[in-house]
């Protein structure tokens, strides 16, 4: 466990860039889309939590990667109302790069390689992806569906 003279400074990329994910919160509440902004809040405390202890395994790395795997399938889902052509297919770019990143980097256990495109491909993009779908579609209620 790492102590609290260990984390990462909030200056640190790894951590900074969680802020077009707070962006994205804060047009999601905007849009009225509250159970997307809900969980991306989720998804936001849970990895800066997970990243500010360097990755650690425990409580912090289970609910980081259970919150942003729910994250993604409600991309994904949502990506299955994509009111055009053109939304669908950026919905399909936001998706399989954050998929492809998130495989290269499990797969290949490389520090340097997950330092460098994890916070772009699993923080910037998804920001990016949220906003597309709160801007473009509106998001369909999923919960509410269920």
């Amino acid at each position: 466990m790492c102590s609290p003279r260990c984390e990462r400074p909030w200056s640190d990329f790894q951590i900074s860039s969680h802020l077009p994910l707070l962006l994205s919160v804060g047009v999601a509440v905007h849009q009225e889309c509250h159970e997307l902004a809900a969980l991306t809040a989720l998804v936001v405390l849970c990895s800066v939590a997970y990243h500010q202890q360097h990755e650690a395994s425990g409580a912090a790395a289970c609910a980081d990667g259970f919150c942003a795997k729910a994250l993604f399938v409600y991309g994904l889902l949502q990506a299955t109302h994509s009111p055009s052509k053109a939304v669908l297919c950026a919905n399909a770019v936001f998706a399989s790069c954050v998929a492809g990143v998130w495989l290269a980097t499990w797969a290949l256990r490389s520090d340097a390689l997950y330092d460098r495109i994890h916070p772009w491909g699993l923080h910037v993009v998804p920001a990016v992806w949220i906003l597309s779908t709160v801007c473009l579609q509106p998001p369909r209620p999923l919960l509410l569906r269920m």
